[in-house]
C-alpha cells in the first residue's frame, strides 16, 4: 500500500554499490503478517498465496540494519515513501534505524526539480528520459532498484552542473528553511517555541494548540501527513 504508517513490506531489494564500482544485492519476498489488498497486488503482482510461506520482516531486520551501516541511501521517492516505511518496519521489531546517520539522495526530486513541466513524472518516465529505454517489469522491487541506480548515474551525466557528491546534491536541491524542524516545514521554530508552519494554526505554538484544540492534533495524526510530523507530535505531546 501507500500508507507508510500502517502498510507493510512484501518485497525488498537493497543494492549496495562500493567505491570500486562493485555491488552487492539482497532481494527477498516477505510475509507482511496481514492480507495484501487486491488493489496493491494488481500493481506489484504479489498475492497472498505467493508469500504465505515466506519469513516476516524481523528475520532479516538485523542483517538489513547492518547492511545499511556506513552507507548513503539513494532511491526514487525514497525520502517520502521507502525510508519512512522502512523505519516503521524496523520499529515494529524494536530496531531504532537512525536515518540521521545516512545521507539521502532522491532521484525523483532531481527529476521533478530539473524538469518541472515534464509529464508523466514516475519512475518509468524517468527511466525513459535519462536511460533512453522502456522500463520492463516496473513495480518489482529488484527491477525498480536497479533502474533507480541507472537513473541516478545518468542524471549526473545529463546535468553537468550537478555536484558530484551526495552532500552537494542535497544542498543543491534543498528547499528546507533554517527554522524548519521537519523536511516539509510543517513544524517550525519561532521566538518563543515550536509552532505549526501550515494550516489554520500557522505560527501558533503547538503546545498551545494542544490545550485549546486537541482534536486538531488528533486529526493530523489520523490524516495523510508525513510520518516525520506525526512522530514529532507523538514524541513531544505524548500522543499514542
Amino acid at each position: 500500500g501507500l500508507d507508510v504508517e500502517f502498510d507493510r513490506i512484501v518485497e525488498f531489494t537493497t543494492l549496495k554499490v562500493y567505491p570500486d564500482g562493485g555491488n552487492e544485492i539482497k532481494s527477498e519476498m516477505l510475509n507482511p503478517g496481514v492480507a495484501i489488498p487486491l488493489t496493491a497486488s494488481r500493481v506489484h503482482g504479489i498475492y497472498d498465496k505467493d508469500i504465505k510461506d515466506k519469513p516476516r520482516f524481523g528475520v532479516y531486520a538485523k542483517s538489513l540494519d547492518d547492511f545499511f551501516s556506513g552507507c548513503d541511501i539513494a532511491g526514487y521517492n525514497v525520502k517520502k515513501f521507502d525510508v519512512p516505511l522502512m523505519i516503521n518496519e524496523f520499529k515494529r521489531v524494536d530496531i531504532d534505524f537512525d536515518i540521521a546517520l545516512h545521507e539521502i539522495v532522491d532521484s525523483m526530486l532531481i527529476f521533478h526539480a530539473m524538469e518541472p513541466f515534464e509529464r508523466p513524472r514516475d519512475l518509468s518516465a524517468a527511466y525513459k528520459k535519462y536511460c533512453g529505454k522502456e522500463l520492463i517489469g516496473a513495480h518489482s522491487s529488484k527491477v525498480d532498484v536497479e533502474a533507480t541506480m541507472e537513473i541516478l548515474d545518468a542524471q549526473i551525466k545529463y546535468y553537468p552542473d550537478l555536484p558530484d557528491n551526495i552532500e552537494g546534491i542535497n544542498k543543491y536541491f534543498s528547499a528546507k528553511q533554517a527554522n524548519w524542524i521537519d523536511q516539509d516545514g510543517k513544524i517550525i521554530t519561532v521566538e518563543n517555541g515550536v509552532a505549526f508552519g501550515f494550516g489554520k494554526y500557522r505560527g501558533e505554538l503547538i503546545s498551545k494548540v494542544e490545550e485549546t484544540d486537541s482534536e486538531y492534533i488528533s486529526w493530523i495524526l489520523d490524516a495523510d501527513f508525513s510520518s516525520e510530523l506525526k512522530e514529532y507530535l507523538r514524541k513531544h505531546l505524548n500522543k499514542n
